[in-house]
């Protein structure tokens, strides 16, 4: 199991030299914090540009996502990491929203997304909207969604790619923050860009780069090792500018830096509002999919928005299929769940990584359907086992469980209280 140890610190000896800002080219830097981890040789130093505020590493160590050569490439049925992405760790709802802002005009737009990991964009715009689309990914998770969703992804770098064609749409979510060359990045994406063509990137936000942000979050932005440098708002604007792009939209959101730049106007090109009955359609349409990993996670995500819009009989309906799968699967009931000795390092090998966000849906969805106050205590108990067991399994993937475990304490102190009251007055 990896371990990890951040020091927010500003004492550092200022006589070693630190590299530039790699967007602005500026020294005026400050040391923000120091990075250790059980995966790298060495302690990482990192850096806020108090020009445009970008937060990079000094001489990054970077391991990457890529097989090593020679390496067999492992069953995904057994890989931890990666069913853990499909599971609930892919960030769907961001590219689907990003997608369905386009205001479509034409009957078949292309799309090339840089850095597709397993492809539930692509899937998204081939497989259930009919449009053309290409993905580029280097990791095995690109093998594997080329296979699972049947759709066209190669294993190449965006600077190694031949493309063919121009694009009406580049999309890259979560890339640029693992390159050296931000720039050279973007100048490759314009290349495959039609005339009239919208890039969409999303990065981490270098605003919530600091002490207070809830850790499992601020390892997902940092990711040392992994991530290079984290881009402020100005400096991720300063890029498109150079690039040449008149025409940029920036959002900052759960954070995440949202942009879109085209070099004509986007006005009446790009929707301002959000259409999330997309996304939840789309999860419907993944939740029957052949390959039982991609359904399986799909039903988790479809039953969690039901929830979250109220549709609680919906929801209900979808909990029953889940539950009866589990079963099956995972060979667990409710009586046993409290007494399985679950070791953390081999917590996402005996149980789905969804689990604890699971039971804290079930126990919100419960409460509203008026469920005896015993069993809504039991959901909100199981829910702060899990999302626990879940963040000491695996934090630096674990956002989501960790972002749920102060509410599920509240929800699980309401809920005893109300049981004690109700015993009270049975009495």
């Amino acid at each position: 199991m990896d371990s990890y140890k951040l020091v927010f610190s500003k004492n550092i000896d200022q006589s070693s030299f630190v590299s530039p800002c790699p967007i602005c080219k500026t020294n005026d830097n400050e040391y923000l914090l120091s990075a250790t981890t059980s995966y790298l040789k060495k302690k990482m130093r990192g850096y806020r540009c108090k020009f445009c505020h970008t937060f990079y590493w000094q001489d990054p160590m970077i391991i990457g996502y890529e097989e090593k050569p020679g390496e067999k490439m492992h069953n995904y049925k057994n890989d931890i990491s990666f069913i853990h992405y499909l599971m609930i760790g892919a960030g769907i709802e961001f590219g689907i929203k990003f997608l369905n802002s386009i205001k479509n005009k034409k009957k078949n737009l292309s799309l090339l997304e840089v850095g597709s990991s397993f492809g539930y964009n692509l899937d998204y715009w081939s497989n259930y909207k009919g449009f053309f689309s290409q993905g580029l990914e280097k990791s095995r998770f690109g093998v594997f969604g080329k296979k699972i969703l049947k759709i066209n992804i190669a294993n190449k770098y965006l600077e190694e790619f031949n493309a063919k064609k121009k694009y009406d749409v580049v999309l890259s979510t979560d890339v640029i923050e693992h390159v050296k060359d931000p720039l050279g990045f973007i100048n490759a994406a314009k290349k495959v860009l039609s005339s009239r063509g919208l890039i969409m990137i999303s990065t981490p936000d270098a605003s919530y780069i600091n002490s207070s942000t809830d850790y499992s979050q601020l390892l997902g932005i940092l990711s040392p090792g992994y991530h290079v440098n984290i881009f402020s708002t100005s400096g991720i604007k300063q890029l498109f500018i150079k690039a040449g792009f008149g025409h940029i939209r920036i959002q900052q959101k759960n954070g995440q830096i949202l942009v879109i730049a085209s070099k004509f106007s986007l006005k009446n090109r790009i929707r301002l509002s959000e259409n999330r009955a997309e996304y939840i359609r789309y999860l419907n349409f993944l939740s029957t999919h052949n390959n039982e990993m991609v359904a399986e996670g799909s039903r988790f995500r479809y039953f969690k928005e039901l929830v979250n819009l109220s549709k609680y009989s919906e929801a209900f309906r979808i909990y029953q299929i889940i539950i009866n799968k589990l079963s099956v699967k995972y060979y667990f009931d409710f009586s046993s769940l409290h007494d399985r000795n679950l070791k953390s390092e081999c917590f996402l090998k005996d149980l789905p990584p969804y689990i604890g966000p699971f039971f804290f849906y079930s126990g919100i969805m419960q409460k509203h359907l008026n469920a005896s106050h015993e069993v809504i205590v039991m959901y909100f108990s199981l829910a702060l086992t899990f999302l626990k067991n879940t963040v000491k399994s695996a934090p630096h993937i674990s956002v989501e469980a960790s972002s749920l475990i102060e509410p599920a304490k509240q929800f699980l102190i309401e809920s005893t209280a109300n049981y004690l009251k109700f015993n009270e007055y049975s009495k």
